[in-house]
């Protein structure tokens, strides 16, 4: 069978929904290489994938030295930088291995460069939405909207001559299309876009399987009162000013909270004023935990949105950083959840949003029509058929 090369971002949310589809890939007979730091090597593993290491990653890290300020702009130096890093170096550990189609983040790793300095096909495998059209993007890149863009486009330059590689258009850095493209979602869930449904095939989120234990009692959630779900991600979660509003909101109610804060956060800040509503751990099983709540109060990520509307849980999102912000934007426009501006948040506005998603049914109903959505596009196993399709057609 085929030699598959994947080239990733080395981040939880872009190799967790993924993991489904390298096993399946794997059962199928391909022999798949997936590219990962330490931190994933066993969960990759753990599908039947031989993994390529980049120890150097550490190394980007701590050398990686913005030059631009705004978020936009400094949004896009991450990713040159981070290709222009990651590029050589994949290329030179599978010199030895005969790759016969490449399957790539549609953002992070540069693998549509990969796949064409290899000479062979590539896929996009996108596990958020096509930002690549949205007019949000378009309108930093007018001539003369922002001093950096113009040292931006110089980078750029930099960029296709370190590369030795040929004109790269900003946009394509927000997704590196194919003539394959395999998006993360339904086409339902998606905002409205024009898309060739001959090149973009939406499967569904894939959640994959995670041996994870319930780390809270169960008898916090026989009791009659709701349940509460609070998490902000695993990256930009360091928020006391948030968890203290949290529990300033909901301490004298009569719903209970599951508090996650992530490891950046000491619990002793807590430790003189946790109301006995409430549970805050630096870390819990999400997709065990969204099986028993009522409600989640989210950052927006596209992951935990998408586990989210799969266990039927209406929203509350805040988001923070990026997509986040069309994520919760599409999570309103489709009556799942609520979406709130972080600027403008207090006890009142949450308390409220809170109570709208617990007493309304019209949210549950939505996520429910959703869900159905995410349930018939065919997950992993469909994403494995236009794969194996298109890499037959192309050798027919």
């Amino acid at each position: 069978m085929a030699n598959v090369l994947y080239v990733n971002g080395h981040a939880q949310g872009h190799i967790n929904p993924t993991l489904s589809l390298v096993r399946e890939l794997v059962k199928k007979g391909e022999d798949v290489y997936y590219t990962t730091t330490k931190e994933y090597k066993e969960i990759i593993e753990n599908t039947g994938c031989k993994t390529i290491i980049i120890d150097e990653y550490e190394i980007f890290i701590k050398k990686f030295n913005p030059k631009f300020k705004h978020p936009f702009y400094y949004l896009i130096e991450s990713i040159l930088e981070y290709n222009a890093f990651l590029i050589p170096l994949i290329l030179k550990k599978i010199e030895h291995i005969q790759i016969d189609y490449v399957l790539h983040d549609s953002v992070l790793g540069g693998g549509n460069i990969i796949s064409n300095k290899l000479k062979k096909p590539g896929i996009c495998i996108s596990t958020t939405f096509v930002l690549k059209n949205y007019t949000f993007i378009q309108k930093f890149l007018k001539k003369g909207s922002h001093p950096e863009l113009e040292l931006l486009e110089k980078r750029i330059d930099e960029y296709e001559k370190d590369l030795n590689i040929g004109k790269v258009d900003i946009l394509d850095l927000f997704f590196e299309e194919e003539d394959l493209n395999i998006v993360f979602t339904s086409k339902e869930f998606h905002p409205p876009v024009e898309f060739s449904d001959k090149i973009f095939k939406f499967i569904g989120p894939s959640i994959g399987e995670r041996k994870e234990m319930l780390n809270i009692p169960l008898d916090f959630f026989e009791s009659e009162n709701k349940t509460i779900y609070i998490s902000m991600g695993t990256i930009n979660n360091d928020l006391p000013e948030f968890y203290n509003l949290c529990i300033e909101t909901f301490k004298d109610s009569k719903t209970n909270i599951i508090l996650s804060v992530g490891e950046k956060i000491d619990m002793k800040m807590f430790s003189q004023k946790i109301p006995n509503n409430f549970i805050i751990k630096n870390y819990v099983s999400q997709l065990e935990i969204l099986k028993k709540v009522d409600g989640f109060i989210s950052h927006g990520g596209f992951n935990s949105v998408s586990e989210s509307i799969l266990n039927e849980v209406p929203l509350v999102v805040i988001p923070r950083l990026n997509d986040q912000f069309i994520i919760g934007k599409r999570v309103e426009e489709l009556g799942v959840g609520i979406l709130l501006k972080n600027e403008e948040l207090n006890r009142d506005l949450l308390g409220t949003s809170v109570d709208k998603i617990l007493k309304s049914k019209m949210y549950k109903d939505n996520c429910k029509k959703i869900k159905n959505s995410f349930n018939v596009a065919g997950g992993a196993e469909k994403g494995v058929e236009y794969i194996t399709e298109f890499i037959k057609n192309l050798n027919s």
